[in-house]
C-alpha cells in the first residue's frame, strides 16, 4: 500500500513538472501563431486625406499619409503626417491636437512654440520618458525636438543640408537620451549623445549594400534604413526598406540579420524569421517582452518575431486595400503601412500611410 502510494506521488510530481511555467510558455507561443485579434481605426478617416479635427474626436478627423506613429509611458500617441507637415497627438481619451507644425512645408520657428513651426514631410517621430518629442524632419534634413514647455529646436542635422543628415525617416530615442537616427540616404544609423556628439553606429556613409553580418555594424553596408528602434538592453533594430531585411546591432556592436532573406516576398509565416521573406519594411519596434513588429511596407502587413524567433503575421492579408474594421486583424486590408508600435499593454498601432489612417490591433 505503502508503494502504490508513493508511486502516485511520484507520478503528480511528474506530472507538475510536464506543465511547468517553461511549457506552458511554449504553449503560449504555438497558440500565438493563430492569435485571433480585432483591428479598428482610432484616427483619421479611412481612403478621406486632409488636415482637420484638432480637439476633436481622433476618428472624425483627417491625416495624410501618416508614415510615422509612437507611444508615450502614459499610452498617448503621436503621429508623423509626412502630407501635412505637422505632428498630431491623440490623447488616451481619443482626443486629436496638433503638437508640431502649422501645416506649412518648410523650416521656421526654433525656439518658440512648436505649432508656429514649419516642418518638411516630417517621417519619424519618438518620445522619451519625459515626454519630450522627436521629429525626423525629412525634407529639412534634421531632428527637431520639442520640449515639454512646447519648445521647439534643431538638435541636429542643418536645415537645407545633407552634409550631417540626409533625409532622415526613424527617430529613437533610449533611456539614458541618446538619440538612434535612420539616415536614410546616407546608408547609416547615426547617434546623438546626451552630450551633443554624433557617431555612426551602423553603416558606412555614402556606401550602400548588404553585407556585414556577424563582424562590426560600422564596416557593414545597409541599403535603405528606413526605420530604427532601441530595446531595453541597447540592442539596435534597423528597418531596411532596401534590402527587405531587418537588422540587429548588439549593445557589442555585431551586427546580423534577424528577419529576411533579402529578397522581396512574402513568405515564412510559422518557420524561422530569418528564412521568410519581406518587402520594403519601412518600420520596426520591440515591445517588452521582447517580441519584434515589423511594418512590412510592401506586402501590407504587419509581422511579429515571436521570442522563439519564429515569425508570423498580426495585420493584414498581403493585399493592399481598406477593410476589416472591427474584424479579424489577418483578415483586414492595410494599404502601405510604413509605422508600427505597441503600448503597455500590448495593442499594436499601425500607420496605415495610404488609408491615411491609424489602425488599432487588440
Amino acid at each position: 500500500m505503502i508503494k502504490r502510494i508513493n508511486f502516485l506521488i511520484l507520478f503528480l510530481l511528474l506530472y507538475a513538472c510536464a506543465v511547468s511555467p517553461d511549457n506552458n510558455h511554449t504553449k503560449n507561443e504555438q497558440e500565438d501563431l493563430s492569435i485571433n485579434l480585432t483591428i479598428a481605426t482610432v484616427a483619421g478617416t479611412p481612403e478621406n486625406s486632409g488636415y482637420d479635427g484638432d480637439e476633436g474626436d481622433a476618428t472624425l478627423s483627417h491625416l495624410n499619409l501618416p508614415y510615422g506613429i509612437a507611444v508615450d509611458f502614459n499610452g498617448n500617441l503621436y503621429i508623423a503626417d509626412y502630407g501635412c507637415n505637422v505632428i498630431r497627438k491623440v490623447s488616451t481619451n481619443g482626443i486629436i491636437y496638433t503638437v508640431a507644425g502649422n501645416g506649412t512645408c518648410g523650416f521656421s520657428g526654433d525656439n518658440g512654440p512648436a505649432t508656429n513651426a514649419c516642418l518638411n514631410m516630417p517621417w519619424g517621430v519618438s518620445v522619451d520618458k519625459d515626454g519630450n518629442i522627436y521629429i525626423a524632419d525629412s525634407g529639412n534634413h534634421v531632428i527637431r525636438k520639442v520640449s515639454t514647455n512646447g519648445i521647439i529646436s534643431t538638435i541636429a542635422g542643418s536645415p537645407g543640408s545633407t552634409e550631417i543628415l540626409n533625409f532622415p525617416t526613424g527617430v529613437c530615442v533610449d533611456l539614458d537620451g541618446n538619440v538612434y537616427i535612420a539616415d536614410n540616404n546616407n546608408f547609416v544609423i547615426q547617434k546623438l549623445n546626451p552630450g551633443g556628439t554624433m557617431s555612426i553606429v551602423a553603416g558606412i556613409k555614402g556606401s550602400t549594400g548588404y553585407s556585414g553580418d556577424g563582424g562590426n555594424a560600422t564596416s557593414a553596408l545597409l541599403g535603405t534604413p528606413r526605420g530604427v528602434f532601441v530595446d531595453n538592453k541597447d540592442n539596435i533594430f534597423i528597418a531596411d526598406y532596401g534590402y527587405n531585411v531587418i537588422r540587429k546591432v548588439n549593445a557589442s556592436g555585431i551586427i546580423t540579420t534577424i528577419a529576411g532573406t533579402g529578397v522581396a516576398g512574402y513568405s515564412g509565416d510559422g518557420g524561422k524569421a530569418s528564412k521568410a521573406k519581406l518587402f520594403a519594411p519601412a518600420g520596426v519596434f520591440v515591445d517588452t517582452q521582447g517580441s519584434i513588429y515589423i511594418a512590412d511596407t510592401g506586402n501590407n502587413v504587419v509581422r511579429k518575431i515571436l521570442t522563439s524567433g519564429t515569425i508570423i503575421t498580426v495585420a493584414g492579408t498581403g493585399t493592399a486595400g481598406y477593410g476589416g474594421d472591427n474584424g479579424d486583424s489577418t483578415s483586414a486590408l492595410l494599404n502601405f503601412p510604413s509605422g508600427v508600435c505597441v503600448d503597455s499593454l500590448g495593442n499594436i498601432y499601425i500607420a496605415d500611410a495610404n488609408n491615411s489612417i491609424i489602425r488599432k490591433v487588440y
